[in-house]
């Protein structure tokens, strides 16, 4: 995206400005046409191209996810009888998950009249913000365990938590039985170093991330 310098136009000759960078708050919304997806498809659009410039892994992780598990219920289900329902439900279930990562805000663009209010956003308008936990200890391929060392914040049973690393890439899970050397635990402090499974190889030092909802 583009930079924009900011001058104030009073002044005579105009002033030095400022350079707009991090958040581009004069960046317009994020075009999002997951609400109304069947309209597209309906038309036999033959393909769908997903903004990912500067993004990292888990922004092209849950952004593709949603729209792929859209497009392959559209095409299994749409002659059931309660086709719409059932889609509106799952569009529903996806949305959240959206909103979830970066964003600027969503918009419909064009493709339902002309948009009222679409041109200018705030910056990141995601409802949950990715906080560090800690790295990975160890990894245990024969039983499919990793040793995590909590270096900041806390994780508890049932927390959604995200594994990040050069070679393992993007992996999202839900911390289910959690244990520390004392045996099975509800939750982990700082300081603390558990393990959990996990379903795919993760390495040493990769980074571990937690969520946390954004009021």
């Amino acid at each position: 995206r583009r930079e924009y310098l900011i001058s104030d136009a009073r002044e005579e000759g105009f002033s030095e400005g400022f350079l707009v960078g991090k958040g581009y708050v004069m960046s317009p919304k994020d075009l999002c046409t997951l609400p109304f997806i069947e309209k597209l498809l309906d038309a036999k659009v033959g393909s769908l191209k997903i903004e990912g410039r500067n993004r990292n892994a888990e922004y092209v992780f849950e952004t593709v996810s949603a729209y792929r598990k859209a497009c392959d219920f559209y095409y299994q289900n749409r002659k059931s009888p309660t086709f719409n329902e059932d889609f509106a439900r799952l569009k529903d279930e996806l949305m959240p998950r959206l909103k979830s990562v970066f964003n600027r805000g969503f918009s419909s663009g064009f493709y339902m009249g002309k948009p009222v209010g679409d041109w200018t956003s705030k910056g990141n308008c995601a409802e949950s913000r990715k906080l560090i936990l800690g790295r990975v200890k160890k990894f245990y391929p024969r039983i499919g365990v990793a040793q995590i060392l909590v270096s900041d914040n806390s994780i508890s049973e049932g927390q959604e938590l995200q594994i990040e690393g050069k070679t393992t890439g993007f992996l999202r899970l839900t911390a289910s039985g959690l244990r520390t050397d004392e045996g099975a635990c509800e939750s982990v402090k700082k300081g603390q170093s558990f393990s959990l499974k996990v379903p795919k190889t993760v390495r040493k030092n990769d980074y571990v991330y937690i969520f946390k909802k954004i009021s």
